[in-house]
């Protein structure tokens, strides 16, 4: 079977080499060796449907094309024209359908089986033994050898029935050679045309005048190329011309040139001034029989002459009327037709005084011309560019009233052709270029030398591909796994291995051989150049301070003299630790707890440096101050060191303190289980610096948000739903230092908020739950209006003189009093005033 399908194969792939003979498809096979080639396979039984690739046997029903002369299976060539692949054109069923080798179209669709001539309908099936080709009727072809409609040829193919085209016509004919003067025997075949006899050919030429002088040819002889002397109608002037320019036979060698005729009228008293024409010569156009209104033609002269004084030749005068010219003047257009004014009058007009809108070549620019200076002006040109996409689909004309209607880019195109190397050098065009035409004539080999492509070779044509090792040379002895290459680096080896840290700290497992650089992630550990502290970088290669700076930057641990903190400036080997107020932070307290302050250390030598211990001071009294008067209540007596003694590291309880305290005993006595003992334990809210700075400059939206998000607090709260559902609002769209407001001042009423949409439609959406919605303890406007009706303000703090203390001043750097001028501090609320009366 394996055997016997090898064979189909071959007998298809014959037939289908067999069927080359179509137009188009280059070199044509002989019709013999087609037809012979074609019975040996039918008679084999190796031949296949080209359809159902299936052998072709005896008893099968065939069709034959009559083009390309394969043979298919009857039931096989029924379902391709069927199918609508097979179709000539999808949306016209009715054009028909291809043949599947040669693509000819067909009307027909074959539904009866006959033999190749076709002359025999369901031919019987070949006997054992016969040696008829199959499908054959067994008789004389009788098909024409004419190879087209045009052919001369009468004669009938006297073969047996056979597939395949039948064989040139082999009958001996006698033909003439082109001028008809010799005769030739020749094959029916060999074609109409026949070799020239040498002789000239003397056939005449379309002027009728001369003959051809070529030697015998086939085809036309061609126009006549003789020069000739042509005169013009009235016989003043002449011309050499071709003959074959003339015009057809028979028509006169004349020509009409630029001059006035001249000649003598049929009345005998004017001359014709026509330009050079035919004769004869029209009529005089002043006879009285041709005048029969004034010049204008608006009045007929029997009204304006007499019986009596009537013309009777053409010189008599022509009457005018009193009517103006009104005769369309020649610079006349449809759009602006120009009238004679003059009155009624003989001979031409007069120049128009007018002016015409004159358009340029373009069309898109126009201007006003007078009409005495149109003859002159010619082309008018306007300034605008054309702009339009050239040929290329790059780039734009810049021509001034252009009248091109291809715009042909006429620049260079120079893009990087596929070979990466050489840009196009053809004119700018769509698409992509074509290939470079530059060719190396040098082999190409691979890196090893191996592999070889040998000339010629396009421009770009990169090395052959290698699949053999590497043979470079590696910095690591482990064997190579990679093929070679083209490019300059290999590879990096991956071959797992153990490397030492950089720090040389422990050894590592698994590392790339091509890792260099080996972190272990331990600090390093090293002393430094100081010899008081080790390296804390990590795990790292080279030095381990920088080349540029020698020093040590770390902070020096030795202890202090004056407190217990380490003295924490830069590392200073070899000089005592500086003398300056110790600035690490310490946590002072009241005696009761409830005042706590992070203060500076500042412990030194007596008298040294005290000016920069009080800049310190300075600054964090000047925070509380900015506080303040952002309308928070704060206590002065934290950051003041009035309290403080020398040899104490603690604050004076305030009266806050001793209110808490009654608070406490009263509580006992009363029996009051959770009393609220500290007056200041709902602070004020802190609305950010922004959101403040914002409701200054813009009090009015500040105040209509504010209240807009307090009525949806409000809503929430005296809902009725559950206190876990969501509930939400939208803001009308704003502006983007309004959104933030929003942002700002939902988290205080318990609310979140998300910005939705693009600009300008960007908008505030707020959602809270009822279980989450409050309000602030202090609105942003009360907290705005409590800044603007607040009269006194803090009298700063004097710096401390060094002769001593002075009511209102610092007399040290541990000694702070208040001023005399007593700060506005609000009420303390005492909550057990009713149970003491």
């Amino acid at each position: 079977m394996k055997a016997e399908n090898e064979g189909d194969r071959r007998g298809h792939k014959r037939s289908s080499h067999s069927a080359t003979q179509k137009k188009g498809r280059g070199k044509q096979v002989m019709p013999s060796l087609q037809s012979s080639e074609l019975t040996e396979q039918l008679t084999s039984g190796s031949y296949s449907c080209m359809v159902c690739c299936d052998r072709v046997r005896d008893r099968d029903a065939v069709w034959s094309c009559k083009e390309c002369h394969h043979v298919f299976h009857l039931g096989c060539i029924g379902k391709w024209a069927a199918a609508p692949a097979s179709l000539v054109s999808e949306k016209e069923p009715s054009e028909g359908w291809r043949c599947p080798a040669c693509q000819n179209p067909s009307d027909v669709v074959p539904t009866v089986y006959k033999c190749y001539c076709g002359k025999l309908i369901n031919p019987r099936p070949r006997a054992r033994g016969e040696l008829t080709v199959p499908h054959s009727c067994g008789e004389l072809c009788g098909r024409s050898l004419a190879r087209n409609p045009l052919s001369s040829c009468q004669h009938k193919c006297q073969l047996l029935c056979h597939p395949g085209p039948c064989p040139p016509c082999p009958v001996t004919v006698n033909r003439s050679c082109p001028c008809g003067r010799q005769k030739y025997q020749v094959r029916c075949s060999k074609g109409e045309e026949l070799p020239s006899c040498g002789s000239e050919c003397g056939r005449r030429l379309k002027c009728g005048r001369h003959h051809c002088t070529q030697s015998c040819h086939s085809g036309s002889c061609g126009d006549c190329t003789m020069m000739l002397t042509q005169h013009c109608h009235c016989g003043r002037s002449h011309r050499e011309v071709v003959c074959g320019e003339t015009g057809e036979e028979g028509e006169e060698e004349r020509y009409g040139c630029s001059l006035v005729c001249g000649r003598e009228l049929n009345c005998g008293n004017h001359l014709c001034e026509l330009s050079c024409h035919p004769a004869p010569c029209p009529p005089c156009p002043l006879l009285p029989a041709h005048v029969t209104a004034c010049p204008c033609g608006a009045t007929p002269l029997s009204a304006l002459l007499s019986p009596d004084q009537s013309r009777t030749s053409c010189l008599d005068p022509v009457p005018t009327c009193n009517r103006s010219c009104g005769r369309v003047l020649p610079c006349s257009t449809k759009a602006e037709p120009h009238f004679c004014p003059a009155g009624c009058h003989e001979g031409p007009c007069p120049r128009c005084e007018k002016s015409r809108l004159v358009r340029c070549r373009c069309g898109r620019g126009s201007t006003r011309v007078e009409c005495q200076n149109l003859e002159g002006i010619g082309d008018f040109v306007c300034d605008k560019p054309c702009n339009k996409m050239k040929s290329c689909g790059r780039h734009r004309c810049n021509t001034r009233c252009c009248m091109d209607a291809n715009h042909q880019c006429t620049l260079v195109c120079g893009k990087r052709l596929r070979c990466g190397i050489h840009n196009c050098m053809e004119q700018c065009h769509r698409g992509h270029c074509e290939q470079c035409w530059e060719y190396s004539y040098e082999e190409l080999t691979c890196h090893c030398g191996a592999e070889i492509l040998y000339p010629p070779l396009p421009c770009g044509t990169r090395p052959p591909t290698c699949k053999r090792v590497c043979a470079r040379m590696h910095s690591c002895d482990h064997n190579v796994f990679h093929s070679c290459h083209n490019e300059e680096e290999c590879p990096p080896c991956t071959v797992l291995t153990v490397k030492m840290c950089m720090g040389e700290h422990e050894k590592r497992y698994n590392i790339p051989c091509h890792i260099a650089d080996v972190s272990c992630g331990m600090p390093c550990g090293k002393d430094l150049p100081c010899g008081r502290h080790k390296c804390l970088k990590l795990c790292h290669r080279g030095a381990c301070t920088d080349s540029l700076a020698q020093q040590c930057r770390q902070p020096c641990q030795t202890p202090r003299k004056y407190c217990s903190h380490v003295c924490g400036e830069t590392c200073h080997v070899g000089s005592e630790c500086p003398d300056i107020p110790c600035k690490a932070e310490v946590v002072l307290t009241c005696k009761c707890g409830r005042m706590k302050e992070r203060v500076l250390c500042g412990a030194s030598s007596s008298g040294i440096m005290q000016q920069a211990f009080h800049k310190i001071l300075s600054k964090d009294l000047g925070a509380k101050i900015r506080d303040l008067q952002s309308g928070h209540s704060v206590s002065l007596g934290r950051v003041s060191l009035a309290s403080l003694s020398r040899d104490k590291d603690s604050l004076d309880c305030d009266e806050v303190c001793a209110q808490i305290e009654r608070n406490r005993t009263l509580a006992e006595a009363l029996g009051i289980t959770s009393p609220v003992l500290d007056p200041l334990e709902s602070p004020l809210p802190k609305y950010p610096s922004t959101l403040l700075d914002q409701a200054r400059r813009d009090t009015a939206v500040a105040a209509s948000l504010e209240e807009e998000l307090k009525s949806f607090v409000d809503s929430v709260m005296k809902s009725q739903g559950p206190g876990d559902q969501a509930r939400r609002h939208k803001f009308q769209p704003m502006a983007n230092h309004e959104r933030r407001m929003v942002h700002e001042l939902a988290p205080h009423y318990g609310c979140d908020s998300l910005s939705y949409d693009s600009e300008p439609l960007r908008h505030v959406t707020v959602s809270t739950k009822k279980c989450r919605a409050k309000f602030p303890t202090l609105s942003l406007m009360k907290m705005l209006d409590k800044e603007r009706l607040k009269v006194a303000t803090p009298t700063p703090v004097n710096l401390p003189s060094e002769r001593g203390s002075s009511p209102g001043k610092i007399s040290g750097p541990l000694e702070i009093e208040r001023t005399k001028t007593p700060a506005v501090r609000e009420p303390v609320t005492d909550y057990f005033a009713d149970n003491l009366s």
